[in-house]
């Protein structure tokens, strides 16, 4: 028993001696994390201390310092008017409700300046230390409420931060509201010697904090609101583009980091090594175009229906071309989206936008300069002769010999991007080519972007003026006074000047909907402008550049004179705008004339000449759209055929448009001299 006893209080004694050591090591964390949490804060407080002391001596020298010598002098020299000073019950200045003029100046130019510091020091606290920088919280708030007090920072975080410090220290009936140094005798300007009336207690002041409130969080739920209307409408417009670009960039910048990766340790390339992995020097277009091939044959089913498929394309090729229209499903944009749009494009405003290894690219200048250097890095690297780059040894080298898929994609990506020539080499004027006009079309993009922005705040400013005329109407009701005797008189003043106005209100409301609704170009757009009803030129309108937007006007230079012109937004309101940036897969026509007595045979073999000259240019054109007789004439004894040719730009690229379609003439009529078959005019009266 005494063993048992003994092994007892033993067991006993252990348990209680882990106990504490458990509390100590809970206790010693607690402590440790609490020093973290406290050099956090002092590290986040520190380069704003100079800044706070800086705001805190300013209210104190320009506002507390004078309040406070102005309340000293009227309450010791001038007996505390109007109410007097309280020194005993008998007074009537005890029995007040009003309060004297010194604890007003009290009130306002020192404990107001004092509650709105501390609530300057809360919203700097709160918003930008816990929130911003502490996942946990933003975790134990939910995203949309954290969002929310994210937007309210500044002013209406600040007013909200005011009404409570004021309701906690200002508001009530005790003398602590009423005096925060009421506890002691010495100075009577700051105990109920001074008479502070009702005036922490009214319901004034508290319909004033409650308007704190209201205004404050109406304006996080409007800024969270219209931030998020405005940046979907930025993010639906530019989002497709903004991709595209930054994809380019990436190109770019994976071949100049691959690059300087390979100059830095010193390897150059070898043909044997490289391509031994496909055992044949084939291109990686090759390579793709057989990859393709093999798994189309494994899904093609087996039995009678393959010997269809050779049918299939012949009459494919007789049939109308025609492009399936797209499908626009809706949508919901996210905050997540809009904040990711706003770091891409915050890419494009880098020094260094291809990476640091591509070099500066703050101008065109500089971007021109830095191409050059890194195409004479990638000739250096790739050992060739001839001053050109191999695209199809570049590939297989950069990838690997492109063993996967997404390096098959991304080897086209880079063929896509570069265009080399029939035999795969890309030269130094092609290279530059290429990467300068991606860098004409991120900054195109980039001005586009910030004047949608312009426009956006534009636009936001608009709401703002509705917005905080109800928010003001909302305040009065509640502070007592009906808002009817404000939107009265003013209804009638707006009413007289509407009549005044009428005409230039209804254009200018006219055009903001055509910028804000309509959206019909984007800066860097060239556009034809004409009437509705003018019949629109088939080899090409005259167009205008579009170089600057806003709610009232658009600036535009007339391309071919470089003549610069504005248009008030409410008369293109009503007038047709093709837009040329828009209007991708230009159609082309060109007329042909034979004579009458040329056989039909002859003019399908110039037919077929055109659309094997057409095929022989995948880069100028897509196909031939159709090959029919435009005009007989048998007086003039010719008849006119039209073709009309699908080409790979859009409108917007007008000079190429046209140079392509000189070629194409240039080669019709060579073509008419082989076959004998040109056709001359009628000889002249």
């Amino acid at each position: 028993d005494v063993e048992t006893a003994g092994e007892t209080g033993q067991n006993r004694k252990g348990r209680f001696s882990a106990f504490p050591s458990k509390m100590r090591h809970g206790l010693r964390g607690a402590v440790r994390s609490t020093a973290q949490e406290w050099s956090s804060l002092s590290d986040f407080f520190r380069p704003k201390r100079a800044s706070l002391r800086q705001e805190t001596h300013f209210f104190a020298v320009t506002v507390m310092f004078p309040t406070f010598s102005l309340a000293v002098i009227l309450f010791y020299g001038f007996d505390n008017p109007p109410t007097g000073r309280c020194r005993d019950d008998s007074d009537n200045a005890c029995s007040s409700d009003r309060a004297s003029a010194s604890w007003w100046l009290m009130f306002i130019g020192c404990r107001q300046v004092l509650v709105w510091i501390l609530a300057k020091i809360s919203d700097v606290f709160f918003i930008d230390f816990l929130i911003l920088q502490h996942p946990r919280v933003v975790s134990m708030l939910g995203p949309g409420l954290s969002l929310l007090m994210v937007q309210s920072k500044g002013w209406p975080s600040q007013i909200c931060w005011w009404g409570v410090w004021s309701l906690l220290i200002l508001y009530g009936r005790g003398d602590f509201n009423s005096h925060w140094f009421f506890w002691q005798d010495f100075f009577g300007l700051w105990n109920k010697e001074n008479p502070s009336g009702s005036v922490s207690s009214s319901d004034n002041f508290r319909n004033l904090i409650v308007s704190a409130f209201v205004v404050s969080v109406s304006v996080c739920l409007k800024r969270n609101i219209v931030g998020m209307h405005l940046g979907a409408r930025l993010y639906a417009r530019y989002n497709e583009r903004l991709k595209e670009s930054l994809q380019e960039i990436l190109i770019i910048s994976e071949l100049s980091m691959w690059a300087r990766g390979k100059r830095d340790e010193h390897k150059s390339f070898d043909p044997d090594k490289h391509w031994s992995k496909r055992g044949d020097k084939r291109g990686f277009m090759d390579v793709m175009g057989n990859t393709l091939n093999e798994k189309e044959d494994s899904c093609k089913p087996s039995g009678s229906l393959s010997q269809y498929d050779s049918d299939f394309v012949a009459l494919s090729a007789f049939l109308e071309p025609w492009d399936e229209p797209k499908r626009s499903e809706a949508e919901k944009i996210t905050g997540k989206q809009i904040i990711e749009f706003h770091q891409g494009v915050a890419v494009m405003q880098r020094d260094y936008m291809f990476s640091s290894a591509f070099g500066p690219v703050d101008t065109r200048e500089d971007c021109i300069r830095s191409s050059e250097k890194l195409y004479h890095r990638l000739v250096k690297l790739m050992g060739s002769r001839e001053e050109s780059i191999c695209l199809d040894d570049l590939a297989m080298w950069m990838l690997k010999g492109c063993q996967t898929e997404d390096d098959e994609e991304r080897a086209e990506e880079l063929r896509s991007l570069f265009h080399p020539d029939e035999d795969g080499q890309v030269h130094i004027i092609d290279f530059v080519a290429a990467i300068d006009e991606i860098y004409k079309k991120l900054r195109t993009l980039q001005h586009a972007i910030k004047n949608a922005s312009d426009v956006s705040k534009s636009y936001e400013r608009v709401i703002n003026l509705v917005f905080y005329f109800l928010v003001c109407c909302a305040v009065l009701a509640i502070m007592g006074i009906s808002p009817a005797e404000l939107i009265v008189p003013l209804a009638l003043i707006l009413i007289v000047f509407g009549f005044m106005i009428g005409p230039g209100t209804s254009q200018l409301f006219d055009g903001v909907l055509l910028i804000l609704v309509r959206q019909p170009y984007d800066i860097g757009d060239k556009v034809a402008i004409s009437d509705v009803y003018d019949s629109p030129n088939q080899d090409g309108s005259t167009h205008w550049m579009i170089t600057s937007i806003d709610l009232v006007k658009t600036t535009a230079r007339l391309m071919g004179t470089a003549e610069v012109a504005s248009f008030s937004n409410g008369s293109l309101a009503h007038s047709r705008i093709i837009n040329m940036n828009r209007s991708n897969g230009a159609i082309v026509h060109v007329h042909v004339r034979f004579t009458i007595d040329v056989p039909y045979s002859t003019i399908m073999v110039f037919k077929g000449a055109v659309e094997k000259h057409i095929e022989d240019l995948p880069k100028e054109w897509a196909n031939m759209m159709g090959f029919r007789t435009n005009r007989v004439e048998v007086d003039s004894n010719f008849v006119e055929y039209s073709l009309a040719l699908k080409h790979q730009c859009a409108w917007q690229d007008l000079v190429a448009i046209r140079e392509s379609k000189t070629r194409l003439e240039s080669f019709c009529v060579e073509a008419q001299k082989q076959l004998g078959c040109v056709y001359e005019g009628p000889p002249a009266a």
